[in-house]
């Protein structure tokens, strides 16, 4: 053993030899007990203080020295760790927030089937549908009612077929139908006209003249009123005739009315009607009887004052 003096030391240090480096031990003049690591030249002379050791390096430790009671309360930061020290199970269940995730991070691989929802997606304008417009795949698109409806075919250049449709419960206010030519029409709100009964020439003085009727494409839904105080010029012996709004279909050969009231209508037989023959804008009243005779009713079968109503649904050209 080699003793040796430092000036500022309070006691003598010890000097341990081993393999030519001499491992110092001595007091420092706070009490505290340091080491110093040194290879001396020489075994002899004087020697001032030296570099006392204030850390340790992974060579001075033996395995499983350290232990957790040994470190302290936030001692270890990032740059203790060893690259990929921190396995999965290293972390805390809550413990990645959005600041932990780096940009473009959260792949679709790493999205679970069914975790997005609806509340995850994001807001869209209201009266849209998401879809695609444009030819090539790409992400979805906010579709307007115009682009939906080319989506769909719907628009006004395409023809969409509807096979086996069921509508129940359908209330609409202007449905755009088609009639047998394919033309199409729009029902709109009731529509009035004024029909006249005479002699298809003059007609009766009337108090009350009112037609209202619904065109659905090609097809009419009529009701007539008509009162009359007078006959005016109509002569006695032509047929009766009651105008309508529209000529009947050339493909319809007759139609008929129902009469719903009659006053003022003198006929021989045991009830009577209105019917119409295709191309007429007009209706003719006939008598019939149980034994199959028809008879047209004249203006002389009218009295100067009557009643009529009647409706009627017809095909127009």
């Amino acid at each position: 053993m080699i003793e040796r003096k430092w000036s500022s030391n309070t006691a003598f240090p010890i000097a341990l030899p081993l393999t030519g480096t001499e491992y110092i031990m001595g007091l420092q003049s706070g009490g505290n007990v340091k080491f110093n690591v040194s290879a001396f030249a020489s075994t002899s002379g004087s020697y001032s203080d030296p570099a006392w050791i204030t850390s340790l390096d992974g060579a001075k430790l033996t395995a499983l020295s350290v232990s957790t009671a040994k470190i302290a309360n936030n001692a270890v930061t990032a740059a203790q760790l060893a690259d990929n020290a921190v396995t999965t199970n290293k972390i805390l269940l809550n413990a990645v927030n959005a600041n932990k995730i780096a940009d473009s991070a959260v792949t679709t691989a790493k999205i679970a089937d069914n975790a997005v929802t609806f509340g995850k997606i994001s807001n869209i304008n209201g009266d849209i549908i998401l879809g695609r417009s444009t030819g090539a795949a790409g992400n979805i698109q906010q579709l307007s009612s115009s682009a939906a409806r080319t989506v769909l075919g719907l628009d006004t250049a395409a023809s969409p077929q509807f096979t086996g449709l069921n509508l129940s419960g359908l209330t609409a206010s202007s449905p755009v139908v088609t009639d047998a030519s394919k033309n199409i029409s729009t029902v709109s709100s009731s529509t009035s006209y004024s029909p006249t009964i005479g002699d298809g020439t003059n007609s009766f003085t009337t108090t009350t003249a009112q037609g209202v009727y619904y065109k659905l494409g090609a097809l009419i839904f009529l009701q007539i009123c008509l009162v009359w105080t007078g006959k005016g010029s109509a002569t006695a012996g032509s047929a009766v005739r009651i105008s309508l709004p529209f000529s009947i279909g050339a493909s319809t050969s007759k139609v008929a009315a129902s009469i719903g009231y009659a006053a003022g209508v003198i006929f021989p037989d045991d009830f009577f009607t209105a019917d119409g023959a295709s191309g007429n804008a007009y209706l003719g009243l006939y008598s019939l009887s149980n034994s199959g005779s028809v008879t047209q009713l004249l203006v002389s079968d009218m009295l100067s004052a009557g009643e009529l109503s009647l409706s009627l649904t017809y095909w127009t050209n």
